[in-house]
């Protein structure tokens, strides 16, 4: 006897790994293109990136985010230029990693895997530090 399901339900979107998977994949998607838009366009990595899209935070309070950079890293490895990625965040490469392995690894494995090695707390830690090394090292 075969299941009968409702048509109406959606069957992809009710699973939240599922979500989250097709979020990522639109992240990572987004990296090359943001490359071959300021590619073609010949743009700085500076100026790619509108005056008007930025960190909230670092507008409101003039003191950047933990994660202030991202993008422009992002994009930075989009272009192949890894020494501007890790300049713009550091921690960028470590994000782009665990994506990928969110894509290619089971979820519960890869939930099993940052429990038994702790990485939730080690990947806090890495991102405090840096943020505390950037806004001792940097003027605003």
């Amino acid at each position: 006897m075969s299941k009968k399901t409702d048509p109406l339900k959606p069957t992809f979107g009710s699973d939240p790994s599922n979500i989250l998977k097709l979020i990522i994949i639109a992240v990572l998607a987004c990296i090359p293109a943001a490359a071959l838009v300021s590619y073609f366009y010949n743009t700085s990595l500076l100026t790619f990136i509108p005056e008007w899209f930025g960190c909230p935070v670092k507008k409101g309070t003039g003191f950047p985010c933990p994660g202030c950079g991202m993008s422009r890293a992002f994009v930075a490895i989009g272009r192949g230029d890894l020494k501007a990625a890790f300049y713009f965040h550091p921690l960028s490469f470590l994000l782009v990693t665990i994506m990928l392995a969110y894509l290619v690894i089971p979820s519960k494995t890869l939930a099993d895997f940052f429990n038994k090695y702790y990485l939730n707390w080690i990947s806090g830690i890495l991102i405090l530090v840096v943020y505390i090394l950037k806004l001792t090292l940097t003027t605003y």
